[in-house]
């Protein structure tokens, strides 16, 4: 790999400026503290013919001129001219650690503003150019390919146990020169265009190599400009304003009523007041299910901290190849167990919907279809609504940056349709970086929920016959994707840079797939049924020590078998067979699911012991009612985060938790006001609206009618009183 081919904007100049090579060499061996001096001497060249031929291919004049301005202005030593070319990138640096951004200084040339010159005014424009191989099509960067070579870098330099061991890495530092695109910071005028500027870098590098390219897209070029507000901008504002305004009426109403006997339940929905209470409720009376609380809210911040450390992987790194030896230590396996809490949601999503289906089955002896559907509709989809609002109107331009409109949502105008029909999951790219990423997964638990009932009427109208479905449709959660894999040759997500080239395959077939991710939701049927029978039966299981000592070790096994199979695959050197890979891409989901069903019900029958303590404990009660809210808004908090870098980070324990333990209480704090300004409100009008009441004599009555009926069966329940 040739010197030249990474220093294009340097040599660009210094070949317009008849730089020598060994000017080139001191700049480059120059420190932070620049010596002038030395500068002046290199810059009293004067332009040749080879800038008048490059300027020539540029087709528009003014921008032209104005190169010419800043070139004179930076052999005279000019400051806005030198601030200009000190913002743009010199030598990229760090290539080696996969660094695949040099980012100048964007404030510097944005900065410069209406600079006056004979041929009129012209500010600063910033362009994250793309330097890359001359024979490939289009320069845009290609993380299948790129990514593949590093890992191969990045494998040898394991199992040679050091860079220092390696043997030969020449053929693949020129393979991953042809592959790769850099990303480079050029500063130029705000005349200029993204064409322009291609041209003028491409009609210069020529001439100093052949093997190299640049392309520029208008996108990646940003000049210091007031954030546009179109139309949908004001009436998103005007919308959110409105909704504030509900919430002070209504809060001012419920206050100055409080001490009345009779109030219009209609005014207090949107009341911060009383929804405060519904939100910061931590008795547990009442509550047969109080560690799913505890669950819940550990899940939600455990995901806010996988994914600080996933939006940390993502941003310009100065040390991006230590991600992966990051990723494959058994010290870091928590936080790249984050992708199973989505099966932990998906579980308690199937218990909770089971276990409550069937208990109003038995008090109503009715399944209104029509309520079903729209109670789920109305749960889900405000807050929904709202999020993908934001991120279509205002908060894709609220700030910029060198990486903004590359990690911030550029395309909710086109897929926003996507989450509110909850299809997401079938319709994301190859980069995560799309319109409420985060709905895919409400896509994958809706669907679930639309086919719910064709597995949950059986089990209401003719148990036996639902059990036995059940354990179809289990069986075939774990063959379905078992077979898909196998025969598609399909590698588990987690080889993401070993195979680079096949995991946007893994990803859209495995891991967002709905019929793929069925297992632990499934397996929540399972258990939603099981505690239901308990809770109308009055049965209360007991186990002897023994078998609470095996259930625990084989939960213990089940947790350590899923742990060990995805530090395994993180590790380059693993390699696997398709079978292999079939096997691992149909069972972790499923262990996960019947791991976690086995804790929560050893905690609901009395066997947690200090994990149901942990659970159960009413300081997470908060925190799981606010869960869905704190998902939805996580991730565009640590993506406007991410997507405002200016500089490179480094990626470390240390700088990722400081951030996390950031994320936690600024997530709780907004989704508590998003919660309270759209989703409780959504929750008190359905109720208001439906009026629905419970005849709770009548449930009674059905209630021990179910135990005498049960207790006629096996002749073992013993009778409690219902009150």
């Amino acid at each position: 790999m040739r010197p030249h081919t990474a220093l294009p904007f340097l040599l660009l100049i210094g070949c317009h400026l008849q730089w020598s090579s060994a000017d080139i060499a001191s700049l480059l061996g120059a420190k932070n503290n620049f010596q002038m001096q030395m500068l002046s001497t290199i810059l009293e060249a004067q332009v040749n013919s080879k800038l008048e031929n490059t300027l020539k291919s540029v087709p528009n004049k003014t921008c032209v001129s104005h190169l010419r301005e800043v070139v004179q202005g930076v052999k005279h030593l000019t400051f806005w001219a030198l601030k200009m070319f000190d913002s743009s990138t010199k030598v990229p640096q760090s290539m080696l650690g996969g660094v695949e951004m040099n980012l100048g200084n964007y404030e510097e040339c944005v900065g410069l503003q209406d600079i006056s010159t004979k041929h009129g005014k012209f500010s600063g424009k910033y362009c994250l150019v793309r330097l890359c191989s001359a024979e490939r099509e289009n320069c845009t960067y290609n993380s299948k390919e790129s990514g593949a070579v590093i890992g191969e870098i990045e494998k040898k330099i394991a199992l040679a146990d050091g860079i220092a061991n390696v043997q030969n890495l020449q053929p693949d530092l020129e393979k991953m020169v042809k592959v790769s695109a850099v990303h480079i910071a050029v500063c130029m005028p705000s005349t200029c265009s993204g064409n322009d500027i291609e041209v003028f870098l491409n009609k210069g590098i020529q001439q100093v190599t052949d093997v190299m390219r640049i392309s520029v897209d208008d996108l990646e070029c940003h000049t210091f400009e007031e954030p546009p507000y179109g139309l949908l901008d004001k009436l998103t504002i005007t919308f959110l304003l409105l909704a504030l305004l509900l919430v002070i009426l209504s809060t001012a109403y419920d206050l100055k009523t409080q001490d009345h006997g009779e109030r219009r339940e209609l005014f207090l929905v949107f009341s911060v007041h009383s929804n405060m209470k519904h939100i910061m409720e931590t008795s547990t009376e009442g509550d047969s299910l109080p560690c799913l609380h505890g669950l819940r809210a550990i899940s939600i911040i455990w995901v806010i901290c996988g994914q600080r450390y996933l939006s940390e992987a993502k941003a310009p790194l100065i040390n991006k190849l230590d991600v992966i030896q990051f990723a494959a230590s058994w010290d870091n396996i928590l936080v790249m167990l984050t992708p199973m809490m989505a099966d932990t949601f998906l579980l308690l999503s199937g218990l909770l919907l089971a276990y409550n289906f069937l208990n109003r089955s038995v008090v109503r002896n009715i399944f209104d279809y029509k309520s079903f559907y729209i109670h789920r509709f109305i749960r889900l989809t405000p807050v929904l609504a709202v999020m993908v609002l934001l991120q279509s109107s205002f908060l894709s331009s609220l700030a910029d940056g060198p990486v903004w409109r590359m990690m911030h949502p550029q395309d909710c105008g086109s897929t926003w349709w996507h989450s509110l029909l909850y299809i997401k999951n079938y319709f994301m790219p190859s980069a995560d970086v799309t319109c409420s990423a985060e709905s895919w997964y409400l896509s994958v638990d809706t669907q679930l929920y639309w086919i719910s009932p064709l597995l949950l009427i059986p089990l209401w109208r003719n148990p036996r016959r639902g059990r036995q479905l059940l354990a179809v449709v289990l069986g075939l959660t774990w063959l379905i994707p078992f077979i898909q894999s196998y025969a598609q040759g399909i590698v588990m997500p987690c080889k993401y840079l070993a195979q680079a080239a096949e995991v946007e395959k893994s990803m859209n077939n495995m891991y967002y797939a709905t019929h793929n991710r069925a297992a632990p939701w499934v397996v929540g049927l399972c258990l939603g049924y099981i505690l239901h029978r308990l809770s109308v039966g009055q049965v209360k299981v007991r186990i002897n020590k023994p078998m609470v000592a095996a259930m625990w070790t084989f939960v213990l096994l089940i947790f350590f078998s899923v742990a060990s199979g995805l530090n395994s695959c993180l590790r380059l050197e693993t390699e696997y067979s398709s079978i292999e890979n079939a096997f691992h891409n149909a069972t972790g989901h499923l262990l996960w699911g019947l791991g976690l069903a086995v804790v929560i019900f050893a905690c609901i029958q009395g066997y947690g012991g200090p994990v149901n303590h942990l659970l159960s404990m009413e300081m997470w009660q908060p925190i799981s009612r606010l869960s869905y809210c704190m998902y939805m808004v996580h991730l565009p908090i640590q993506m406007f985060d991410t997507s405002y870098a200016k500089t490179f980070s480094y990626f470390a324990h240390s700088t990722v938790v400081s951030k996390f333990m950031a994320d936690v209480p600024l997530t709780m704090v907004i989704g508590l006001a998003v919660s309270l300004m759209f989703e409780w409100p959504a929750i008190l009008l359905e109720k208001y609206f439906r009026k629905e009441r419970i005849d709770y004599c009548t449930y009674n009555k059905v209630l021990v009618a179910e135990m005498e009926k049960y207790r006629d069966m096996n002749g073992k329940e013993k009778e409690k009183s219902i009150s």
